[in-house]
């Protein structure tokens, strides 16, 4: 089996410049601030046609610390030399002011008061004299550099307005867990993540939801060690990240920061991916795999590699999918369940150890209406609310109360009204009707939600979450849960900032996924 990863398997700020002196045309539909009836604050947008489309005032905020930076650099150096020139807070209006500004490049730099956290989802500071340069960056709270002269310099009184945007429709329909990084469906048909590699492919991580660009009205996500893929409404897979195997299935293995178009997939209904695979049900019932296939993962009969998507042997009529380390399990409509690849601790369910390049029946189960699969085990939910698993065990992952590997499915002890469930390379979780969530199996981080961090080979309740729906993710080590009001809340390792709360500290208990999201990069 091939290694894996260590052991894989609101507020939104921004800042507005305007002058005394009479606003520039915008170009396109970029919003300005712009000076009426003698006073400075009426945000306008201009349509494709350039004329002016009044818009109400943004609210200020008052105490924003705002600083002023020039640069002193000497003439032909290669880095700027900043220097604070001016700080203190705005106002009650929101306003901040500097007199007599002279002949130099300068920068903006904003500090959000207690509660509201550094983050912005359309982070743009504009000016009335230059447009182009003035994004600012969501990781350092600074605008770029904008500088005046003696044809950009027609005022010398500047002042700034900070306004607060609150998200208000920031609601999550779908999550998914990977290797220390998670990404969320937002109702607006928006992709978000979070988490180790979110800023680049260096796995440098974020602490808050960042925006995936490239993708509308996805259905359905997946993420996994290196890579996620998204389901789009027009039934075709967009997949990012490391793709050393042609995991990301465009016929290439170069990794890519942004989405691209799995080849020949048009009909997608839900994928998966695996540590260095995917997997895509289609709307005919059938399954096809790209990527990594050393032990059979991709189903096909052969073991070798594909940048393209092969179709799995022999099946017709899948109705959902999932993906672990090195197996795959195909749930069908007629309540059965098929697996193939590794299967070294009985990962496939069908009595033996032997390796399988194509699907295998799982022994004894013929009413299961979920599967999840992680690490070197797998689960099914069954029609009567009970969950069963198969596998590696060796941290009470199948959760029968003892560490035994099992080739064939045991029951989970104590489930018997589950209306989810999920698994990873250590523990698995699952979500009850009575709106509460179980989880058993490792807790070397806190990934059971118990507040502790001692394994469990019975299912244990996750501490305070009474409203979760039947949506649960767990990643390798942290854990996530899709609450009724359309929030997120995640527990365990966040030393990637994989639980989206604004910090990276591990937390045994469940805390919320920030509302706040910024314009970001890429996952994975």
């Amino acid at each position: 089996m091939k290694p894996i990863h260590a052991a894989l398997a609101a507020a939104t700020i921004a800042a507005t410049l305007a002058t005394g002196t009479a606003a520039l045309s915008e170009p396109n539909d970029l919003p300005s601030w712009q000076q009426g009836e003698n006073r400075i604050g009426n945000r306008v947008f201009n349509d494709l046609n350039g004329n002016g489309i009044a818009d109400p005032d943004e609210p200020g905020i008052a105490n924003v610390t705002v600083t002023l930076d020039k640069d002193y650099a000497e003439a032909g150096a290669n880095e700027p030399n900043w220097v604070t020139i001016a700080s203190g807070a705005s106002s009650d209006g929101g306003w901040w002011s500097y007199d007599h500004l002279n002949d130099g490049c300068y920068r903006i730099g904003v500090i959000p008061p207690d509660g509201a956290h550094p983050t912005w989802e359309t982070p743009t500071l504009q000016q009335w004299f230059d447009h182009d340069n003035n994004d600012i960056d969501p990781l350092t709270n600074h605008s770029r550099r904008f500088c005046l002269d003696a044809t950009t310099r027609n005022d010398s009184h500047y002042r700034w307005k900070i306004g607060l945007t609150l998200p208000t429709d920031h609601a999550y329909t779908q999550i998914a867990a990977g290797y220390d990084r998670t990404c969320g469906l937002l109702a607006d048909h928006r992709v978000a993540c979070w988490g180790s590699g979110v800023d680049d492919l260096s796995g440098l991580g974020s602490e808050v939801p960042a925006i995936v660009p490239g993708i509308t009205n996805p259905s359905a996500i997946a993420v996994g060690s290196g890579h996620a893929c998204a389901v789009l409404a027009d039934g075709t897979v967009r997949c990012w990240g490391h793709n050393e195997d042609g995991e990301l299935g465009d016929g290439t293995k170069t990794d890519s920061a942004t989405p691209v178009k799995v080849t020949g997939i048009t009909n997608a209904t839900a994928a998966t991916v695996g540590a260095y695979y995917s997997c895509a049900v289609l709307a005919d019932g059938t399954v096809s795999c790209w990527g990594y296939n050393r032990e059979g993962n991709l189903g096909d009969g052969t073991t070798n590699h594909s940048t393209t998507p092969v179709k799995v042997t022999g099946i017709t009529n899948a109705a959902a999918i999932a993906g672990a380390s090195s197996h795959a399990c195909a749930l069908l409509t007629d309540g059965t369940i098929s697996c193939w690849g590794y299967n070294s601790e009985g990962n496939l369910g069908d009595g033996t150890t032997n390796h399988s390049t194509t699907p295998v029946k799982v022994t004894g189960i013929t009413n299961a209406t979920a599967i999840t699969a992680g690490g070197n085990h797998a689960c099914a939910l069954l029609t009567d609310g009970t969950a069963t698993c198969w596998g590696y065990n060796s941290e009470g992952n199948l959760g029968d109360g003892t560490t035994n590997h099992s080739t064939t499915p045991v029951k989970v002890a104590g489930i018997t009204n589950a209306t989810a469930i999920t698994a990873t390379y250590g523990h698995t979780c699952a979500v009850l009707a009575d709106g509460t969530a179980t989880c058993w199996g490792a807790n070397w981080f806190g990934q059971l939600g118990n507040g502790g961090d001692r394994a469990s080979y019975v299912p244990v309740e996750v501490a305070g979450i009474t409203n979760a729906t039947a949506a649960a993710t767990a990643g390798t080590y942290h854990s996530c849960a899709l609450l009724e009001d359309g929030t997120a809340t995640c527990w365990g390792h966040n030393g990637f900032g994989a639980l989206g709360n604004g910090t990276r500290a591990n937390s045994a208990t469940p805390v919320p996924v920030s509302r706040a999201i910024r314009a970001g990069y890429p996952p994975i």
